[in-house]
């Protein structure tokens, strides 16, 4: 589940939507990462994997998401991530 989407981000350009949290920090309603490129995806550590071994900035990827139960389809453009506060 998508939980934070940066404002201009490729994820917030492709029209991914995050979940909002309840008053227990609970996730609701976010769209729900299923494939990239057609390759099924079902952690975060899929999705961690598959862009750090076969994707580079620059590349477009095709995101299905479930929302709300509805299977859809976005294209983003792969972006530098940004760098870590130390």
């Amino acid at each position: 589940m998508v939980v934070n989407v940066v404002s201009g981000g490729p994820a917030d350009k492709a029209g991914i939507h995050a979940a909002t949290l309840d008053n227990n920090n609970i996730p609701h309603g976010g769209d729900i990462i299923t494939a990239i490129d057609n390759h099924p995806m079902k952690t975060i550590y899929d999705v961690i994997a598959y862009l750090d071994d076969e994707k580079s900035v620059g590349d477009k990827v095709v995101l299905t998401v479930d929302r709300a139960g509805k299977s859809m389809e976005f294209t983003a453009t792969l972006q530098a991530r940004p760098a870590t506060a130390s």
